[in-house]
């Protein structure tokens, strides 16, 4: 099927903005608090659930749809559209997406080079949001802590903002042809 930059600008922006408003949904549902414990609903799942997307956003960015992929598109969409830097990615997808996925809890202690980093997990913190603080020099514990609503808000935003993916997609022709590949590839599979 041949479709045209028309057809592209429509499923993208359909695809984009109904992703992302499931995304704001479910995300609200899972960290609403529980009015008996006052801890988050599920936590995990909202996490799962922002990985999953930025999986997508990446494939749709890079062009590239497979599972091989999906670490370096992930990398590559977290950097360039979100701003995140290496270690705070290093940190995300090793503490959080990859046991999440595979484990279905985040890793309780992750080692990186010298140094170890545990983790705190916030419903909506932005202050603490990426926060990498020392615990103990000696050791070289850290602590490295995620809010999830945050972490919501700026994966909408990598989507929305004016230099953001959807406007890059409609505006530039290498995204547009990347996400045309990356679309090929998910219809293909389906």
């Amino acid at each position: 099927m041949t479709l045209t930059k028309q057809d592209i600008k429509e499923i993208g922006e359909s695809i984009l903005m109904d992703r992302i408003e499931s995304l704001k949904n479910e995300a609200r549902h899972c960290i609403y608090l529980n009015e008996e414990t006052k801890e988050m609903m599920a936590p995990f799942s909202a996490l799962l659930y922002c990985f999953s997307t930025i999986d997508l956003l990446g494939s749709l960015y890079t062009g590239k749809f497979n599972e091989r992929e999906d670490t370096k598109n992930v990398k590559l969409y977290m950097k360039e559209m979100m701003s995140y830097s290496d270690l705070q990615i290093t940190l995300l997808q090793n503490i959080f997406r990859h046991k999440l996925v595979h484990s279905a809890e985040p890793k309780w202690l992750h080692k990186n080079n010298d140094e170890i980093y545990t983790w705190s997990c916030y419903r909506d913190n932005r202050k603490k949001h990426l926060e990498c603080i020392e615990l103990d020099k000696e050791a070289h514990a850290n602590n490295f802590s995620i809010s999830i609503w945050s972490f919501v808000e700026d994966i909408v935003d990598s989507v929305n903002k004016d230099d953001g993916y959807l406007n890059k997609l409609l505006k530039d022709k290498i995204f547009f042809e990347n996400f045309k590949k990356a679309l090929d590839g998910i219809m293909d599979e389906n």
